[in-house]
């Protein structure tokens, strides 16, 4: 009878131990991958920042911009006065 008991305690020891040994890989399976996903995470936001860094506009680029546009605007004021006077 004692045999039958050690058996089933030591079976259900092994059986514990193996479910927490499970358990334990899951979880530091997930805790690699989440691992993995931020670094992948963390190199394409230093990129997108290099590239956008690459792709600003200078104030100088801004302020020839905004010349050209006011420019274009005085010209159809020009144009517009000129047919306003012709009437």
């Amino acid at each position: 009878m004692q045999d039958l008991i050690l058996w089933a305690i030591g079976t259900a020891i092994s059986l514990g131990a193996a479910l927490t040994g499970w358990v334990f890989k899951m979880v530091f399976s997930s805790i690699k991958d989440v691992e993995n996903n931020h670094k992948l995470l963390v190199k394409s936001l230093s990129d997108h920042k290099l590239h956008a860094a690459e792709t600003f506009a200078t104030k100088q680029d801004v302020r020839d911009g905004f010349d050209r546009v006011m420019t274009k605007l005085d010209k159809i004021d020009e144009k517009l006065d000129g047919k306003a006077d012709k009437q």
